[in-house]
């Protein structure tokens, strides 16, 4: 079932996004595990730029597309603390946002018209 709005997944997206880039940095997280979560937020967020829906900046992205590569941002970022070495703190967070982010995959609401 969809339920969520695909702005409310856009700005979630930009949220998560700036926390994987900034988190790692401010937990002083070692170093092969903050460069990895600096990689995946920067590529959560250039995903939620290039994207078609309300939040997206240059929409090139329908959101269907943008919807997998979070599927597989957020089952890269669940699989994180079981390959590297983590924090229990950043652990614990790279769980949350793993979840959080296959939950928002599977229930945004695609939209049936373009925004302009």
């Amino acid at each position: 079932m969809r339920f969520v709005p695909s702005f409310v997944h856009g700005l979630a997206d930009y949220v998560c996004g700036a926390f994987l880039l900034a988190g790692p940095i401010l937990l002083q997280e070692p170093e092969p595990a903050r460069h990895l979560m600096m990689i995946i937020g920067s590529l959560v967020l250039l995903n939620s730029v290039l994207t078609d829906h309300e939040a997206g900046i240059h929409r090139l992205l329908p959101l269907r597309i943008h919807l997998c590569f979070d599927a597989m941002l957020g089952a890269a970022v669940l699989a994180l603390p079981l390959i590297l070495t983590l924090s229990p703190v950043m652990a614990a967070i790279a769980w949350l946002f793993g979840l959080l982010t296959v939950a928002l995959a599977t229930t945004t609401i695609f939209p049936h018209r373009r925004f302009d």
